[in-house]
Protein backbone atom coordinates (compact mmCIF):
# COMPACT_ATOMS: atom_id res chain seq x y z
CA UNK A 1 0.00 0.00 0.00
CA UNK A 2 1.41 3.39 -0.98
CA UNK A 3 1.54 6.21 1.55
CA UNK A 4 -1.14 8.15 -0.37
CA UNK A 5 -4.42 7.03 -1.98
CA UNK A 6 -6.61 8.67 -4.62
CA UNK A 7 -4.02 11.13 -5.94
CA UNK A 8 -2.94 12.11 -2.46
CA UNK A 9 -6.40 12.78 -1.00
CA UNK A 10 -5.96 10.10 1.66
CA UNK A 11 -2.82 9.54 3.70
CA UNK A 12 -2.20 6.03 5.04
CA UNK A 13 -1.54 5.93 8.78
CA UNK A 14 -1.75 2.16 9.36
CA UNK A 15 -1.98 -0.93 7.17
CA UNK A 16 -4.34 -3.42 8.81
CA UNK A 17 -4.14 -6.28 6.30
CA UNK A 18 -2.38 -6.78 3.00
CA UNK A 19 -2.00 -9.54 0.41
CA UNK A 20 -1.94 -9.88 -3.37
CA UNK A 21 -5.69 -9.37 -3.79
CA UNK A 22 -6.70 -7.06 -0.94
CA UNK A 23 -5.48 -4.32 1.38
CA UNK A 24 -7.17 -2.58 4.28
CA UNK A 25 -5.77 0.52 5.90
CA UNK A 26 -6.59 3.39 8.19
CA UNK A 27 -6.21 6.77 6.52
CA UNK A 28 -6.89 10.44 7.08
CA UNK A 29 -8.55 12.69 4.52
CA UNK A 30 -5.95 15.42 3.94
CA UNK A 31 -8.32 17.48 1.76
CA UNK A 32 -10.77 18.39 4.53
CA UNK A 33 -10.50 19.66 8.08
CA UNK A 34 -11.69 16.48 9.75
CA UNK A 35 -9.66 16.88 12.91
CA UNK A 36 -7.57 13.98 11.63
CA UNK A 37 -10.50 11.62 12.07
CA UNK A 38 -9.51 8.35 10.47
CA UNK A 39 -11.32 6.51 7.72
CA UNK A 40 -11.12 2.85 6.71
CA UNK A 41 -10.26 2.02 3.10
CA UNK A 42 -10.68 -1.44 1.57
CA UNK A 43 -8.74 -1.84 -1.69
CA UNK A 44 -9.42 -4.77 -4.03
CA UNK A 45 -6.74 -5.64 -6.58
CA UNK A 46 -7.66 -9.00 -8.10
CA UNK A 47 -9.90 -9.12 -11.17
CA UNK A 48 -12.03 -11.85 -9.67
CA UNK A 49 -12.70 -9.89 -6.47
CA UNK A 50 -13.50 -6.71 -8.40
CA UNK A 51 -15.83 -8.55 -10.77
CA UNK A 52 -17.73 -10.05 -7.83
CA UNK A 53 -17.87 -7.05 -5.49
CA UNK A 54 -17.95 -3.92 -7.65
CA UNK A 55 -21.64 -4.29 -8.71
CA UNK A 56 -22.55 -4.69 -5.03
CA UNK A 57 -20.88 -1.39 -4.15
CA UNK A 58 -22.88 0.43 -6.83
CA UNK A 59 -26.15 -0.86 -5.41
CA UNK A 60 -28.40 1.99 -4.25
CA UNK A 61 -29.14 0.38 -0.89
CA UNK A 62 -25.45 -0.09 -0.15
CA UNK A 63 -24.80 3.58 -0.81
CA UNK A 64 -27.42 4.48 1.80
CA UNK A 65 -25.18 2.93 4.47
CA UNK A 66 -24.28 5.78 6.84
CA UNK A 67 -20.63 4.67 7.17
CA UNK A 68 -19.99 4.63 3.42
CA UNK A 69 -18.07 7.65 2.10
CA UNK A 70 -16.75 7.09 -1.37
CA UNK A 71 -15.92 4.60 -4.13
CA UNK A 72 -12.60 5.02 -5.97
CA UNK A 73 -11.61 3.18 -9.16
CA UNK A 74 -8.09 3.71 -10.46
CA UNK A 75 -5.01 1.79 -11.62
CA UNK A 76 -6.98 -1.42 -12.03
CA UNK A 77 -8.06 -1.37 -8.36
CA UNK A 78 -11.24 -0.53 -6.52
CA UNK A 79 -11.12 1.24 -3.15
CA UNK A 80 -14.10 1.67 -0.85
CA UNK A 81 -13.89 4.37 1.81
CA UNK A 82 -15.81 4.12 5.11
CA UNK A 83 -15.95 6.09 8.34
CA UNK A 84 -13.83 4.47 11.03
CA UNK A 85 -15.02 3.96 14.61
CA UNK A 86 -12.32 4.48 17.21
CA UNK A 87 -12.44 2.37 20.32
CA UNK A 88 -11.16 -0.61 22.25
CA UNK A 89 -11.39 -4.12 20.87
CA UNK A 90 -14.81 -5.58 21.75
CA UNK A 91 -13.29 -8.71 23.28
CA UNK A 92 -10.65 -6.85 25.28
CA UNK A 93 -13.16 -4.35 26.63
CA UNK A 94 -15.29 -7.01 28.31
CA UNK A 95 -12.24 -8.89 29.62
CA UNK A 96 -11.07 -5.68 31.29
CA UNK A 97 -14.52 -4.73 32.59
CA UNK A 98 -16.08 -7.83 34.20
CA UNK A 99 -17.98 -5.76 36.79
CA UNK A 100 -20.26 -3.88 34.40
CA UNK A 101 -23.80 -3.56 35.76
CA UNK A 102 -26.73 -5.17 34.00
CA UNK A 103 -27.95 -1.74 32.94
CA UNK A 104 -24.58 -0.90 31.39
CA UNK A 105 -24.62 -4.19 29.51
CA UNK A 106 -28.15 -3.43 28.30
CA UNK A 107 -26.97 -0.08 26.97
CA UNK A 108 -24.07 -1.67 25.11
CA UNK A 109 -26.33 -4.36 23.65
CA UNK A 110 -28.79 -1.68 22.55
CA UNK A 111 -25.96 0.24 20.88
CA UNK A 112 -24.67 -2.89 19.11
CA UNK A 113 -28.08 -3.86 17.75
CA UNK A 114 -28.84 -0.32 16.59
CA UNK A 115 -25.49 -0.16 14.81
CA UNK A 116 -26.12 -3.54 13.18
CA UNK A 117 -29.24 -2.24 11.40
CA UNK A 118 -26.96 -0.83 8.69
CA UNK A 119 -25.98 -4.37 7.75
CA UNK A 120 -29.44 -4.94 6.29
CA UNK A 121 -28.55 -2.41 3.59
CA UNK A 122 -25.71 -4.63 2.42
CA UNK A 123 -25.94 -7.59 0.09
CA UNK A 124 -25.28 -10.79 2.04
CA UNK A 125 -21.94 -11.21 0.27
CA UNK A 126 -20.78 -7.87 1.73
CA UNK A 127 -22.49 -8.12 5.11
CA UNK A 128 -20.93 -11.54 5.67
CA UNK A 129 -17.49 -9.96 5.30
CA UNK A 130 -18.29 -7.31 7.91
CA UNK A 131 -19.54 -9.76 10.53
CA UNK A 132 -16.19 -10.45 12.15
CA UNK A 133 -15.57 -9.90 15.85
CA UNK A 134 -12.46 -7.88 15.04
CA UNK A 135 -14.66 -5.26 13.35
CA UNK A 136 -16.47 -4.43 16.60
CA UNK A 137 -15.13 -1.80 19.01
CA UNK A 138 -16.36 -0.09 22.18
CA UNK A 139 -16.02 3.64 22.79
CA UNK A 140 -15.45 3.64 26.56
CA UNK A 141 -16.25 7.31 27.01
CA UNK A 142 -19.57 7.23 25.19
CA UNK A 143 -20.40 3.63 26.19
CA UNK A 144 -21.15 3.00 22.53
CA UNK A 145 -20.48 0.01 20.28
CA UNK A 146 -19.22 0.68 16.74
CA UNK A 147 -18.90 -1.62 13.73
CA UNK A 148 -16.10 -1.07 11.24
CA UNK A 149 -16.36 -2.13 7.62
CA UNK A 150 -13.20 -4.10 6.98
CA UNK A 151 -14.23 -6.55 4.24
CA UNK A 152 -11.53 -9.00 3.10
CA UNK A 153 -11.82 -11.08 -0.06
CA UNK A 154 -11.56 -14.42 1.73
CA UNK A 155 -14.49 -15.23 3.97
CA UNK A 156 -16.15 -18.35 5.34
CA UNK A 157 -19.85 -18.16 4.50
CA UNK A 158 -22.48 -19.49 6.89
CA UNK A 159 -26.27 -19.48 6.99
CA UNK A 160 -28.20 -17.00 9.17
CA UNK A 161 -24.89 -15.24 9.81
CA UNK A 162 -26.42 -11.99 11.11
CA UNK A 163 -28.37 -13.88 13.78
CA UNK A 164 -25.51 -16.17 14.82
CA UNK A 165 -22.91 -13.37 14.86
CA UNK A 166 -25.01 -11.09 17.03
CA UNK A 167 -25.82 -14.01 19.30
CA UNK A 168 -22.12 -14.67 19.79
CA UNK A 169 -21.48 -11.01 20.60
CA UNK A 170 -24.36 -10.88 23.07
CA UNK A 171 -22.90 -13.95 24.80
CA UNK A 172 -19.89 -11.76 25.55
CA UNK A 173 -22.00 -8.83 26.72
CA UNK A 174 -24.21 -11.04 28.91
CA UNK A 175 -22.10 -13.86 30.42
CA UNK A 176 -23.89 -16.80 31.99
CA UNK A 177 -24.71 -16.35 35.66
CA UNK A 178 -27.40 -16.70 38.32
CA UNK A 179 -28.62 -13.14 37.76
CA UNK A 180 -28.93 -13.30 33.96
CA UNK A 181 -32.65 -12.80 33.20
CA UNK A 182 -34.33 -15.72 31.47
CA UNK A 183 -35.57 -13.49 28.64
CA UNK A 184 -32.01 -12.50 27.69
CA UNK A 185 -30.82 -16.10 27.83
CA UNK A 186 -33.65 -17.39 25.64
CA UNK A 187 -33.19 -14.53 23.18
CA UNK A 188 -29.49 -15.31 22.77
CA UNK A 189 -30.26 -19.00 22.22
CA UNK A 190 -32.68 -18.08 19.44
CA UNK A 191 -29.99 -15.93 17.82
CA UNK A 192 -27.37 -18.68 18.07
CA UNK A 193 -29.84 -21.13 16.52
CA UNK A 194 -30.21 -18.80 13.52
CA UNK A 195 -33.88 -17.95 13.98
CA UNK A 196 -33.53 -14.45 12.50
CA UNK A 197 -32.46 -13.37 9.02
CA UNK A 198 -32.49 -9.58 9.40
CA UNK A 199 -31.05 -7.16 11.92
CA UNK A 200 -34.33 -5.22 11.87
CA UNK A 201 -36.17 -8.29 13.18
CA UNK A 202 -33.46 -8.91 15.75
CA UNK A 203 -33.65 -5.34 17.06
CA UNK A 204 -37.45 -5.30 17.06
CA UNK A 205 -37.48 -8.42 19.24
CA UNK A 206 -34.78 -7.02 21.51
CA UNK A 207 -36.83 -4.02 22.65
CA UNK A 208 -39.49 -6.22 24.25
CA UNK A 209 -36.93 -8.70 25.57
CA UNK A 210 -34.98 -5.88 27.24
CA UNK A 211 -38.08 -4.45 28.90
CA UNK A 212 -39.17 -7.82 30.29
CA UNK A 213 -35.61 -8.68 31.40
CA UNK A 214 -35.47 -5.56 33.57
CA UNK A 215 -38.64 -6.67 35.37
CA UNK A 216 -37.34 -10.23 35.78
CA UNK A 217 -34.06 -9.01 37.24
CA UNK A 218 -36.05 -7.15 39.88
CA UNK A 219 -37.70 -10.43 40.97
CA UNK A 220 -34.32 -12.22 41.01
CA UNK A 221 -32.97 -9.65 43.44
CA UNK A 222 -35.60 -10.75 45.99
CA UNK A 223 -34.67 -14.45 45.85
CA UNK A 224 -32.91 -16.28 48.62
CA UNK A 225 -29.63 -18.11 47.99
CA UNK A 226 -31.01 -21.65 47.59
CA UNK A 227 -33.97 -20.58 45.43
CA UNK A 228 -31.58 -18.64 43.19
CA UNK A 229 -29.20 -21.61 42.90
CA UNK A 230 -32.01 -24.08 42.12
CA UNK A 231 -33.45 -21.81 39.43
CA UNK A 232 -30.02 -21.30 37.88
CA UNK A 233 -29.25 -25.03 37.67
CA UNK A 234 -32.66 -25.72 36.14
CA UNK A 235 -32.23 -22.98 33.53
CA UNK A 236 -28.69 -24.16 32.73
CA UNK A 237 -29.97 -27.65 31.85
CA UNK A 238 -32.72 -26.16 29.70
CA UNK A 239 -30.22 -23.93 27.92
CA UNK A 240 -27.93 -26.85 27.07
CA UNK A 241 -30.89 -28.74 25.56
CA UNK A 242 -31.96 -25.73 23.49
CA UNK A 243 -28.49 -25.10 22.05
CA UNK A 244 -28.09 -28.77 21.09
CA UNK A 245 -31.21 -28.65 18.86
Amino acid sequence: MQGLIDSGKYKVIEVLESDDSYEACLCIDVMVDSGYRSCLINTYKSREAIKTLLPLFYNDRFQECSSFRKLITSDGCVSVVFDHNEGESFQEYFVKNPSLTFQQRQELAQSLLLESLQLDLLDDRLAQRVTSRRNVVVDKGLMRVGINYMMPVEVQFREHFRSVWLGELLCTIFPQGKKLPLEIDEYIIRLLNGEFDSCVDIYSEWREVSRMATETLGSYEKEGFFKCLFRYMKEKKRRNREIMR
